[in-house]
């Protein structure tokens, strides 16, 4: 037998009060004087053997009652076989998982509260020198030091729901760290969902540790969630009938019927739709809408869903009408490009010669048209190269008469090499007929609803041999390739195999010109823009044009402002995102006091999959590591009985205090009726 209390035996000294008290008679003797004691010898001897009898009883009864009621503050046990050492000062750790997956609920309890209350059942099975670590996804800096069970209870009250979430190597690490070369007792409580909780095949467990592991599941797993958002044409223009399309995702396995799903935009609902999704599927849902105005509109895609709310809402911003910048370098005195782009103001077009080129206008600009160029030379070669790197588009139209040697080393460099020059002289240049294009290809999504079969193609001839990008979007009947494009670091190469010379291609007049320059041109900008970015993504990129390497941006909101750790490099802010519990919503990117731009942050979809690890895959677990101890996903109270049972033993302070009750009614009837 073991006792939690140890320290209360020490009260089984008490035992000796009652024991004074029989040995040492402090009643004064009362006189009674009688005419005769003849008659009371006889029963004087036999009143005395039943005083003696009494009083060694009662005696008796002191002493057990006293002794079992000391007993059951120290809380004898019987130590199970695997057995912790409970009973001795030591260190407990805690971790709970406070991410918003917790809030499923089982029996009316959200997971999240029902983990608070185990860690408080449990602390009260140790000794009051315990020494106790909690540790949340937060990974706070007041969490890595030791308390006693009252101010571990205190900062309970004090936990909430956190966006940030953490897998099970980096919470061992972080505990262990804590008083680091101490053996602890390790508590992971959690609902322990796959996408968050890692890998629990490549764990490595210190072995002077013991861990419990404690699976807290709601009865429901359902949720609903955005899975991505995207623009059907690339740019928003005001006064138009633009679409957004949304895909859902339903973890649940029972199928969601007529949910109403909305669409908000400044805080204004502008569209909704009734959606219908299988269970454990998908479903792509179109909404139409229409903005007035040029500025960044703030926008969320809403629904209702519980348990799990915390992802109802998802944010975006829309940038309206946005202004692309097309920088045309062309040696040509009369050019098509220009007249494609002038006709719209959503472009803005730079015409320029190539031996006068401003290069600090090359990283202002979305798209790159190189047009009737005979020579690159080596710097402009470098120039374009590093702007397609940093994410821009470079559209390349040859010479009829191009130089050889120097289109190479652009080719080369930009990984789409080139043979020979097929012709000399454009009047005898070989015209071939263009393939219908791929109607399935993404490049000509939104330009063809269907392609008639006799639909009259242009011609063209090419002007390099073996000049073919890794994907082709345009081919000649006579199996060349006449547009095709590459991607080289961040951004895209479009290389249109012909020269815009009416003896080499009649493609200008032809109405197919029109939608692929525009095309390039959308894509060059739709690209580069994000409408809503995640927490979890560390560090995002964000266009700046002209801007000092010396200037601070902040995010700011209503409720707070940081400065984020962040860096330029090629035009590009690199923010990271601090791993702090910060709220989905719109954050204003400042720069002295002036809104720039305005961004949509989101929580990581990772939290929104509903899929946790099973009972027999944590059993796994504890049959490679034999100081693991596995809980099956009851609830708290079935939980805290299993761990007495298995780490304790059988509690006997009830059964001491019956007995000590017991003791002391007998105590009162030996008095009464002997």
């Amino acid at each position: 037998m073991s006792f939690i209390y140890p320290q209360f035996l020490y009260a089984l000294a008490a035992i000796s009060i009652p024991v004074i008290i029989h040995l040492f008679n402090f009643q004064k003797p009362k006189k009674v004087f009688f005419s005769n004691i003849e008659f009371l010898k006889a029963v004087k001897q036999s009143t005395s053997n039943k005083l003696k009898l009494k009083h060694l009883l009662i005696l008796l009864a002191r002493i057990l009652f006293i002794a079992f009621l000391v007993l059951a503050f120290a809380q004898p046990f019987l130590r199970s076989d695997n057995a912790g050492d409970i009973g001795t000062k030591q260190i407990v750790a805690f971790y709970l998982d406070n991410s918003y997956s917790m809030q499923n609920e089982k029996e009316g309890a959200v997971s999240l509260e029902s983990g608070i209350k185990a860690i408080t059942q449990v602390s009260e099975l140790y000794p009051k020198s315990s020494r106790f670590i909690l540790i949340t996804n937060d990974f706070e800096a007041k969490d890595d030091y030791l308390r006693d069970v009252d101010q571990l209870k205190e900062r309970l009250t004090e936990l909430k729901f956190s966006n940030i979430y953490r897998d099970f190597l980096s919470v061992s690490k972080r505990i262990e760290r804590i008083e680091e070369g101490q053996s602890k007792n390790i508590f992971f409580i959690s609902d322990f969902q796959k996408s968050t909780t890692g890998d629990l095949n490549k764990l490595s467990l210190d072995s002077a540790n013991r861990y419990y592991l404690v699976p807290i599941k709601g009865e429901n797993h359902s949720n609903l969630y955005v899975d991505s958002i995207g623009l059907k044409t690339p740019l928003i223009r005001p006064d138009e009938n633009n679409t957004l399309e949304v895909t859902l995702v339903n973890t649940s396995a029972e199928k969601i019927e007529d949910r109403i799903v909305k669409l908000y935009i400044d805080n204004i609902q502008v569209s909704s739709a009734n959606i219908t999704i299988p269970a454990s599927g998908k479903q792509r849902t179109v909404f139409n809408f229409s903005v007035s105005g040029g500025e960044d509109k703030k926008c969320k895609i809403s629904f209702d869903d519980s348990p799990v709310s915390f992802d109802n809402d998802y944010f975006f911003t829309l940038n309206v009408s946005p202004k692309i910048n097309i920088l045309h370098i062309t040696d040509a005195t009369k050019t098509y490009i220009d007249k494609v782009y002038e006709n719209e103001n959503v472009f803005r077009i730079t015409k320029t010669l190539s031996g006068s080129i401003d290069y600090t206008a090359i990283s202002g600009a979305n798209e790159v048209v190189l047009e009737n160029v005979t020579e690159i030379n080596a710097s402009l070669t470098d120039a374009l190269v590093a702007f397609v790197k940093k994410g821009g588009s470079l559209f390349i139209v040859p010479s009829s008469k191009p130089d050889l040697t120097s289109y190479s080393d652009m080719f080369r460099k930009i990984g789409m090499p080139i043979g020979s020059v097929v012709v000399s002289d454009t009047a005898n240049a070989n015209l071939f007929t263009i393939v219908p294009p791929d109607i399935n290809n993404p490049f000509f999504q939104n330009i063809f609803e269907k392609l008639d079969k006799n639909l009259n193609l242009p011609y063209a001839s090419p002007v390099f041999s073996g000049a073919n990008g890794r994907t082709r979007l345009l081919s000649l009947k006579n199996g060349g390739v006449l547009l095709s494009s590459n991607t080289l670091g961040s951004g895209k190469v479009y290389l249109l195999n012909t020269a815009f010379d009416g003896k080499m291609t009649n493609l200008p007049y032809h109405a197919l010109f029109v939608p692929v320059m525009y095309k390039v041109a959308f894509r060059s900008k739709n690209e580069s823009e994000r409408l809503a970015y995640n927490f979890d993504e560390g560090t995002i990129p964000v266009k700046m044009n002209n801007v000092s390497a010396n200037t601070i941006f902040e995010l700011k909101t209503d409720q707070i402002k940081l400065i984020p750790n962040q860096r330029l490099a090629e035009d590009n802010l690199y923010l990271e995102i601090p791993n702090m519990d910060l709220k989905p919503g719109y954050y204003s990117l400042v720069k002295k006091d002036s809104v720039v731009r305005t961004l949509a942050f989101n929580y990581s979809k990772k939290e929104s999959i509903m899929d946790f690890y099973q009972q027999e895959e944590l059993n796994e677990l504890k049959g490679m590591y034999p100081n693991v101890q596995v809980y099956s996903s009851t609830d708290t109270s079935d939980f805290v009985k299993d761990f007495k049972k298995d780490n304790i033993g059988i509690s006997l302070w009830k059964y001491c205090i019956v007995l000590s009750l017991i003791f002391l009614m007998t105590e009162v009837l030996l008095i009464r009726l002997l």
